[in-house]
């Protein structure tokens, strides 16, 4: 029998998580990588977004991580962010906020 784990397999996904750099949005993004995505964290503190995307890889041994920073409250944050993420990772497949 399979490992019941398997159907929570997030390989070859690319996963947005906002807020991704603390609390709930970095476990998420814990979650996702050990799962198998790439994880594009959005936060708004470049320190904290580093010091998260360095733990996670940290955690999670070959992990890719992209960090960006993101107000979710800007329209235009928004776009840039989306367009520097789909340069770098493609199309998200799963996000944890707004499109």
């Amino acid at each position: 029998m399979s490992d019941s784990n398997e159907i929570y397999r997030l390989d070859g996904r690319r996963v947005v998580v906002t807020g991704g750099a603390r609390g709930i949005g970095y476990a998420i993004s814990r979650r996702a990588a050990a799962s198998g995505a790439a994880v594009a964290l959005l936060d708004l503190e470049q320190v904290a977004l580093d010091q998260a995307a360095a733990q996670l890889r940290h955690e999670v041994e070959g992990a890719a991580i992209l960090a960006q920073t993101c107000d979710v409250s800007s329209y235009d944050d928004i776009r840039g962010a989306r367009e520097v993420l789909e340069a770098g990772r493609g199309r998200a497949d799963v996000s944890s906020g707004p499109r």
